[in-house]
């Protein structure tokens, strides 16, 4: 496995979304960008086979794996529980992938009873940061189950999906009739986390009432915070005992929070929030809602497991364990199968890792900053103002308009520098009201303000040790303007709500595309944050000053998309380039690859993106691209009609005309194909004799008469 920052979760989990996928929406699941959800993890490089690693059992996958899964499959299937849904068919399938130690020992307690006071056993055999723990309710049918998810990772929807399946599913290995009902009462999950996979939405606070609004402002949702009650709840005489309880008893009780219904706490309080103008949250066909009534940010999440087993039978010891066995042997065979995989891949990694040394050793006396395509004069010249601060801790200013690649630049500072095994923290300044900005560059502490439930590491905090990227800070407001001063001169932070000190040994990098001189003549920007600032400034230039970089970069950005998107198109035709390096480029860089990701949707399934798949505003009068893709003739009506007039003015006929219309077509079709003659032929569904003739008799006018 990983480091310990990681969050991992069995392949087990990712397993049964792709046999989902595959039985109940198999269109779904062959347009899923398997290797794209790998990108960026620790796996990234070596997933050889995405969907035979995501569909092995005994494989452990990095959480977030796990997380994009899903959400592909939702977005791809329109099912916002599809993670439940999947986890109960499962279970429901006759022919089960696996078995997974989970169905073994399932199987050889044959008892929903025993099944749930383990739980915490299933916790640690399917993730790296979810405990469970389930407390009995004596002999009736009925338990609680608690869950906490560790806030080292991020906190999403999935783990509920997932429990909740796995309880009302497990039953359906008994092979009898039992039927299971899992309710949760309340969610660890906080409004902040689950707006986190909802674009375009907003968490604002407005007296004493949270309110979700959507892009246009409107009111999705609102909640107010709430003090959960206790509820206490005998300790059952059988429980086995749980490595890492989530509550333990005291003498014969277990004292748990609850939601409704409740007593007021003793001593310690827990605060929560509850929907009470219910709303609902839409990511294309996805739906989530939010129901009235429904608690989230709870120190931990709970719900009520009740089971009837209607045919509940004893079963011999022996014939549980012959059982039991039989499935072990087969688990034990897959573990050898998925061992035999680790061990090519880790011999393909030794390959890489050898070949990938030897070229970096080459590269970096050559050039320290190969992630940055320098061709041209000023990116040659910005490269080597980078090797003069790289390897020192002084704060760098970045300037540059919009789109210009600040961030890419900040991050190749950072990972050549001495401070590469700490953390990049990139921190937007306009793009959070002033309130959340201070809470997220210095965190907060518990009850600071309404809905701060816990306490909260800020960027400064997270960055520790590494570099701290603070973009567009030409927004911040003077407020924090001063707070950042002080962090820049004293080296130390105070989270909002507290009153200790923190010690931070980070660097510190900004970038703006504003004219900082001009807003400290103005009074706009704080001239002494602008000196403690400015110590190293280097300035990005606008694509349209380096435009010799153009051609490699478009490939480098079309290479990234095309990995990102699973589209199919590998290069740019001759005249794409050409209309490449003619654009002006007003969004630079990232307009650049806004333009590389539309063409290559338009591309469809061409190898080739060619001028026609590339913005038709570009083309002014010239020609009408959207048109001409779809009707080439409709050129012809764009055309200054004297040029055929002159034509036929000069005694020039009409099969002429045609004649040489039909070769220049057959040329650019030669051309499309980089010399390509028999593919070339079959585009224009001819053959390829037929284009030598026609080659021959264009530039040979009088071979055709000759030959006759």
């Amino acid at each position: 496995m990983a480091g310990a920052d990681t969050s991992w979760a069995t392949g087990f989990l990712t397993s049964i979304v792709v046999d989902y996928l595959e039985e109940r929406h198999p269109d779904a699941a062959r347009a899923l960008p398997y290797s794209a959800i790998f990108a960026g993890t620790e796996l990234a490089n070596r997933a050889g086979d995405a969907r035979a690693l995501l569909t092995d059992p005994n494989q452990w996958l990095p959480q977030e794996v796990l997380a994009r899964l899903v959400l592909a499959a939702e977005d791809a299937t329109g099912e916002a529980d599809l993670a439940y849904l999947a986890t109960r068919a499962h279970f429901e399938r006759p022919h089960r992938r696996g078995p997974s130690i989970f169905e073994i020992i399932v199987t050889l307690f044959d008892d929903v009873r025993s099944v749930v006071l383990a739980s915490s056993g299933w916790a640690s055999a399917f993730t790296t940061n979810t405990a469970l723990q389930a407390l009995d309710h004596g002999d009736r049918p009925e338990a609680t189950v608690l869950s906490l998810v560790s806030t080292r990772g991020r906190l999403t929807r999935l783990p509920a999906l997932f429990i909740r399946g796995q309880c009302e599913g497990f039953p359906a290995l008994f092979g009898r009739q039992t039927e299971a009902v899992f309710r949760e009462e309340f969610t660890q999950l906080s409004l902040q986390h689950l707006l986190h996979d909802f674009d375009g939405y907003e968490l604002t606070q407005q007296g004493e009432r949270l309110r979700i609004v959507d892009r246009g402002g409107s009111l999705v949702a609102s909640a107010e915070g709430i003090t959960l009650g206790v509820e206490r709840l005998p300790a059952g005489q059988h429980l086995p005992a749980q490595d890492g309880a989530i509550v333990t008893p005291a003498g014969s009780e277990y004292t748990v929070w609850s939601a409704a219904g409740a007593q007021p706490a003793p001593l310690a309080k827990a605060q929560a929030v509850r929907i009470v103008d219910g709303g609902e949250l839409r990511r294309g066909r996805v739906r989530v809602p939010l129901q009235t009534g429904a608690v989230y940010g709870a120190p931990y999440s709970k719900a009520r497991f009740r089971w009837t087993d209607r045919g509940a039978t004893t079963i011999p010891a022996e014939s549980r364990l012959r059982d039991a066995s039989r499935l072990l042997f087969t688990h034990l065979h897959e573990l050898k199968q998925t061992q035999r995989r680790l061990l090519r891949c880790e011999r393909d990694n030794a390959s890489l890792r050898e070949e990938n040394a030897q070229l970096k050793s080459e590269l970096v006396d050559r050039h320290r900053f190969t992630d940055l395509i320098a061709v041209s004069p000023k990116m040659r010249a910005l490269c080597a103002n980078l090797e003069r601060v790289v390897d020192g801790d002084s704060t760098v200013l970045l300037l540059g308009e919009t789109g210009t690649g600040k961030e890419v630049v900040a991050r190749a500072l950072h990972y050549n520098g001495p401070r590469k095994t700490g953390r990049f923290v990139a921190v937007n300044c306009g793009a959070l009201p002033e309130g959340l900005l201070e809470s997220e560059l210095f965190g907060h502490e518990r009850g600071a303000f309404t809905g701060a439930l816990q306490r909260r590491v800020g960027k400064f905090e997270a960055a520790h040790g590494g570099t701290l990227f603070l973009d567009e800070v030409g927004e911040l407001s003077p407020a924090l303007q001063v707070k950042l001063l002080r962090v820049l001169q004293e080296r130390t932070i105070c989270r909002v709500g507290g009153d200790e000190d923190i010690a931070i040994n980070i660097r510190v990098m900004a970038a703006t595309h504003r004219n900082l001189p001009e807003m400290v003549k103005v009074g706009s920007f704080r001239q002494d944050l602008y000196y403690r600032l400015n110590v190293m400034p280097i300035t990005i230039p606008p694509l349209r000053e380096r435009r010799e970089d153009l051609p490699l970069l478009a490939q480098a950005l079309l290479n990234k998309v095309r990995t990102r998107t699973g589209r199919f198109a590998e290069r740019f035709s001759p005249d794409a380039v050409r209309v490449l390096m003619e654009h002006q480029w007003p969004g630079n860089v990232r307009e650049l690859e806004n333009v590389i990701e539309r063409a290559l949707i338009l591309a469809g399934d061409q190898s080739v993106i060619t001028a026609s798949h590339l913005p038709a505003e570009w083309f002014g009068d010239r020609i009408e691209v959207g048109a001409a893709a779809g009707e080439p003739w409709a050129v012809i009506g764009k055309m200054d009609w004297s040029c055929f007039a002159d034509f036929f003015d000069r005694g020039g006929s009409f099969d002429d005309l045609l004649h040489r219309i039909e070769w220049a077509i057959t040329e650019r079709a030669v051309r499309e194909h980089q010399g390509n003659k028999s593919h070339a032929a079959r585009t224009l569904k001819r053959s390829y004799r037929w284009l030598r003739k026609l080659e021959k008799e264009s530039l040979d006018p009088g071979a055709s008469q000759s030959d006759a």
